[in-house]
């Protein structure tokens, strides 16, 4: 590859870098120089070079490839002597064959045969693949089916829209299989989860409880399972997805539940797929508005095909829908009495603990599991579990969760109790209702209530969820009737703009920017559990300890006096209450 070292704006980096550093001297003439870095593993990437050499596409991906190979080039022999050059094309060259993912189907199928959709995905002939369908139907399997042809020879990239589903996805289908030992979970708390997913899971031992904390781990693994962000990050110059980036140069992606992404994440996969032509991407949803659906036709010209899930599954009448502020409790005595499963799902911590205390006091601690997202991690993870434990046993239990069990929870409940949410969101919530249901089972009942304020959701959205229950309340219904009432309603107004990316859209000088939409909670660590670090925290140490807590007016003024300990905000001892059952709040001053 021939470098333009004499080029004017290469002399502009170069007098740009000096100012910050304080240098301001002249430069001195400096000739073109030609290098060949591009090796075997990135055979691709050479003829997108030799095809399009003068395309503004080609800043963005020498950025990328700068910044991977400084962390290679600085990173690697810290762990080991090595021959880089070869270790980078040893580890970029292993890929997926069709042979190892089939194996991964044939594991999950458990000798039954694929349904037609499934079949019908695998074969899908676009080089992007969108597919609808609801909770159960098997999406995840057709997914990997679709990878054993499409991912042959390339990386396979899993993403999720949280920690917690990407979790639950290694854990369902990679740790039982065979590429348990050639796989990867990624993302920023997955060291901590793969000790539990292993305490748990009988599998290979000796796995590394630090995997996935190097985003080299990627680039020496075919199969990666990780967040959205980890791959999506890159449009926004994120430093782990740049890192990343050879590893997605020969890569096939699967975005799973994309009707949870934001307006600005959602823009970022547009770019992603603009960006990535010719790259085979899989999406998954169960339902997607129209406006959204005409967005990814616009910027694939079209080639696209959209697979339906299976219509006797999508057709099934598994809900019956009642909008009441009716005592619920009754309901609930009822059928735990029967041994049953409930599933209460609350918009706030605050009322999930207020709902989950009313619960213990009158059906006892056995039966009330609390789940949300203000415990310590490590703690929030015995939670997890031991909810996962239950509904798959024998016996009533009661969850009493926020929406974070949305999509992070396999599970299937008999009666779901739910405070009013956005329409996306009751579709997820009413996935966990009634997941095994068949043609002949009689519907289960959701009691939607009317929460006393709308946060942390908009009111708007909360008042078209209103309209989409109006259309849906007093008869039983499908997944397929909830799909088409919520794309019959979806709101027109969503912003269809493209959204700038900081890494194909900067130029030479770029920053970055955040990925999603603003948040209103901060990684925090109690000063108490500090105490127990034994010395300078690892970072181990600060996911396993880190809560997520409201980031509140009062609190954005104490701040400045804090301490930081790696990403997280030290709190002075006694500032948060903690109850490992219950969880965190801010102490009362």
């Amino acid at each position: 590859m021939r470098y333009y070292m004499g080029h004017e704006d290469f002399k502009e980096c170069l007098e740009k870098a000096g100012e910050t550093i304080g240098i301001v001297v002249p430069f001195p003439e400096l000739k073109d120089v030609t290098i060949d870095l591009l090796d075997r593993p990135l055979r691709e990437l050479r003829r997108w070079f030799l095809k399009e050499p003068n395309k503004p596409k080609l800043v963005p991906i020498v950025k990328a490839l700068l910044m991977a190979a400084d962390i290679a080039g600085s990173a690697l022999p810290v762990k080991r002597e090595l021959d880089i050059g070869k270790w980078i094309s040893r580890t970029l060259g292993r890929r997926c064959s069709e042979v190892d993912i089939g194996n991964i189907v044939t594991k999950r199928l458990q000798g039954h045969k694929p349904r037609e959709f499934q079949c019908q995905v695998k074969n899908a002939s676009s080089r992007v693949a969108l597919v609808r369908a609801g909770c159960g139907s098997g999406k995840t399997v057709a997914a990997y089916m679709w990878a054993t042809k499409r991912a042959e020879g390339r990386k396979l990239f899993l993403c999720y829209p949280t920690t917690g589903t990407a979790t639950e996805g290694y854990r369902d289908y990679i740790i039982p299989s065979e590429m348990h030992e050639n796989s990867a979970l990624l993302h920023s708390r997955s060291e901590v989860d793969i000790e539990r997913v292993l305490e748990t899971e009988s599998g290979p031992s000796g796995q590394d409880a630090g995997l996935g904390i190097n985003a080299l781990v990627s680039w020496d693994v075919p199969i990666t399972v990780c967040t959205a962000d980890t791959v999506l990050g890159i449009i926004q110059n994120s430093r782990h997805s740049l890192y990343t980036s050879p590893a997605f140069m020969n890569a096939a992606f699967i975005f799973d539940e994309i009707h949870q992404y934001d307006s600005r994440l959602w823009r970022a996969l547009l770019r992603f797929l603009e960006a990535f032509k010719g790259t085979p991407v899989l999406l998954m949803t169960a339902s997607l508005p129209v406006k959204r659906r005409e967005a990814l036709a616009t910027t694939l010209d079209n080639q696209i095909d959209i697979i339906n899930g299976p219509a006797e599954l999508e057709e099934i009448e598994r809900y019956a829908l009642k909008v009441s502020n009716e005592d619920p409790w009754p309901k609930v005595k009822s059928a735990l009495a029967k041994g049953k499963k409930v599933l209460w799902v609350c918009n706030t911590v605050s009322r999930c603990v207020e709902m989950g205390r009313i619960a213990e006091s009158r059906f006892g601690t056995d039966e009330v599991l609390p789940y949300h997202s203000r415990f310590r991690y490590i703690d929030r993870l015995k939670h997890h579990n031991k909810i996962i434990k239950a509904f798959k046993s024998e016996g009533a239990v009661l969850a009493v969760t926020t929406q974070v069990y949305e999509v992070s929870l396999d599970i299937s409940a008999d009666l779901l109790v739910t405070d009013l949410a956005p329409i996306p969101a009751l579709i997820q919530r009413l996935g966990r209702l009634n997941r095994r249901a068949r043609p002949d089972s009689l519907p289960c009942d959701a009691i939607i209530r009317e929460p006393s304020h709308s946060a942390p959701y908009d009111k708007d959205d909360l008042e078209d969820a209103r309209r989409w229950l109006r259309r849906l309340a007093g008869r039983p219904v499908s997944q397929k009737d909830l799909a088409r009432e919520f794309e019959a309603l979806a709101d027109e107004q969503e912003d269809r703009t493209s959204i700038r990316s900081e890494w194909l859209d900067g130029g030479k000088f770029s920053g970055q920017a955040p990925l999603r939409e603003a948040g209103y909670t901060i990684p925090v660590v109690r000063e108490e559990d500090l105490m127990n670090a034994g010395g300078k925290p690892s970072r181990q140490f600060i996911v396993r300890h880190e809560i997520p807590m409201l980031l509140s007016e009062e609190v954005s003024r104490e701040m400045n006096g804090w301490r930081r300990a790696r990403h997280a905000w030290i709190a002075p001892s006694g500032r948060i209450d903690y109850d490992e059952r219950w969880g965190a709040k801010w102490a009362k001053k």
